[in-house]
């Protein structure tokens, strides 16, 4: 096992944790690599500087400084990056907007972050946004880019990437670059003064939460929370990231995801980011291909059907992923033995994790990682709110330099503890060495004939069928058994899966009241999701009762 005994300071950058540092430090040691790689354009380190710069000034030009909220609706692109750029280093707060908001959400999330100034792309793919903007009660009755709405009373400004007709349009980022360039006062000797300003403890971005059940919840992270995670995950032989390396990524940056594994490591090594035109499978390969990528950062499940779209058209994949792990000898970690690793929102990712290439002993199949050093973790019985001893479980509690600010509108006292712990709802327990067990969230823990079961660990054994891209699995009423462990599987493409033989396969791996009493099949697209393609699993709790209810006889 890793030694555990390095400080925290040993994971953190040698620089201030702040996005204009950061920014300063790529650019003096990658200022002529590649950064970005867009469908229609390709910007060096150098060149994204200028561009943000650019767009800084115009920025600052309309009033927007330390804390000025901007909301940025894009897909991953270039213009994403510079944008996010360009707001970070001048200490505004960055507001990631989902692409896939309809309408009503929209309206919601620009109303709830207070958002001052808009940055979003015309359309993307099927989404039209100016159409959706429109929807919002108010704008189709303005007449000036001076927004004055009273359902959204801190929007000032919409600035579009693309075509829009309507009054209260201004395209960018012609318009932000002209702003900035017609008052020569804005320079960037006076952007160098404002980035000065810039503070570790400054507010960075809000992330939106994915809710499954409720509004979702704003995460607010300060310049040092993110990059020092970040960093942490390079630094800690967790990440992969190298001079030289192309990435492409699913995650979108409006995750913290598309953060924490993809852009700012890309920032701290000097690493291509490849940003294809659209997440179709075709199109990310054909994007791979061209670039010669050479890391994806993805889910299983997203993994194994660019693995199967790659076979299908005769494609050889040459890329890393993290999942494919080898030992010092060079020998594949099967599955089981490969630490997993445990994060959220939050905490700007993983709190916890093992190097790359740490093989588990067998005694600790399915564990996941030990505490990053300067974060805390401790188990507490959500009854008695007394710490738990070593492997027993209970809510796991978090503190330390990744954890969030708070909750955006929400009082401290009402997100953390006394302690200044963060309860996080996931039902864990961690071991006399350190290690983490995930046994899924409260409220979702299955109680069949008197035992817990944790439905992560069945997904688990589900998603290492070649025939299943993906599982969730949860608890449905049962007049004898008080619940019953029921399964819905995603097949790949093409897949059949039997029933019976799978269900025979899994009693290999499992204890016989884990094994599903019954596994749906359902086709990835007519499963209700989140906006980050998080399965809802009331929802689809809800969809699959009416059938179970259906079966009859011993056999459901």
């Amino acid at each position: 096992m890793a030694d555990r005994s390095e400080a925290a300071e040993s994971l953190f950058p040698p620089y201030a944790p702040t996005l204009p540092a950061l920014l300063a430090q790529a650019l003096t040691d990658f200022r002529d690599q590649e950064f970005l790689i867009g469908a229609d354009r390709r910007l060096t380190y150098r060149q994204a500087d200028d561009e943000s710069a650019r767009v800084a000034l115009g920025l600052l030009a309309l009033g927007v400084g330390k804390g000025t909220r901007v909301g940025i609706m894009m897909p991953n692109s270039p213009d994403w990056v510079i944008c996010f750029l360009a707001v970070a280093r001048i200490g505004a707060l960055a507001v990631p907007i989902s692409t896939l908001y309809q309408a009503p959400e929209l309206a919601w999330v620009l109303a709830h972050a207070d958002v001052q100034i808009l940055l979003m792309v015309d359309r993307y793919l099927n989404h039209d946004y100016v159409e959706r903007l429109q929807a919002i009660p108010g704008f189709p009755d303005q007449q000036s880019p001076e927004l004055v709405l009273r359902r959204l009373p801190f929007l000032r400004r919409v600035v579009v990437w693309g075509t829009a007709e309507q009054p209260w349009a201004q395209r960018g980022p012609d318009f932000l670059v002209s702003r900035g360039l017609s008052d020569t006062r804005f320079d960037r000797e006076f952007l160098d003064s404002v980035e000065a300003t810039v503070a570790p403890a400054d507010d960075l971005m809000i992330i939106y939460t994915s809710g499954s059940t409720v509004e979702p919840k704003a995460v607010v992270h300060t310049h040092a929370a993110a990059i020092r995670l970040s960093y942490a995950l390079q630094a800690s032989g967790w990440g992969d990231v190298r001079l030289g390396d192309r990435l492409y990524s699913t995650a979108p940056f409006f995750w913290v995801g598309g953060h924490n594994s993809y852009l700012l490591p890309a920032l701290f090594t000097g690493a291509c980011l490849v940003l294809p035109t659209s997440p179709d499978l075709d199109d990310v390969l054909d994007a791979c291909e061209r670039e010669q990528v050479t890391i994806v950062l993805a889910g299983m499940p997203q993994l194994k059907a660019l693995g199967e779209r790659a076979a299908s058209r005769g494609v050889r994949t040459r890329f890393r992923t993290l999942q494919d792990q080898v030992d010092a000898n060079g020998a594949p970690i099967p599955h089981e033995l490969v630490p997993n690793v445990l994060g959220m929102t939050e905490t700007f990712g993983p709190h916890g994790l093992e190097r790359r290439g740490t093989r588990l002993p067998p005694e600790k199949a399915g564990a996941f990682g030990r505490s990053l050093p300067g974060l805390e973790r401790k188990v507490v019985d959500p009854t008695t709110g007394e710490e738990c001893g070593p492997g027993e479980s209970g809510e796991l509690y978090v503190r330390g330099y990744s954890v969030m600010r708070g909750f955006y509108k929400r009082l401290p006292e009402e997100t953390f503890q006394a302690d200044g712990y963060y309860a996080t709802g996931d039902r864990c327990r961690i071991d006399a060495d350190g290690f983490l067990y995930f046994e899924g969230r409260f409220g979702e823990m299955i109680k069949t004939s008197g035992a817990n079961v944790s439905p992560r660990e069945v997904e688990v054994a589900l998603e290492r069928e070649v025939a299943i891209r993906e599982a969730a699995v949860f608890g449905v009423p049962d007049p004898g058994r008080g619940e019953a462990v029921v399964a819905v599987v995603v097949p790949m493409t093409g897949a059949s899966i039997d029933r019976d033989q799978l269900l025979d396969r899994l009693k290999d791996q499992l204890s016989h009241y884990k094994v599903p009493r019954f596994v749906f099949t359902m086709d990835y697209d007519d499963i209700p999701r989140t906006n980050t393609s998080k399965v809802r699993k009331q929802m689809l709790r809800d969809l699959v009762i009416d059938r179970w209810e259906q079966l009859t006889g011993p056999a459901h």
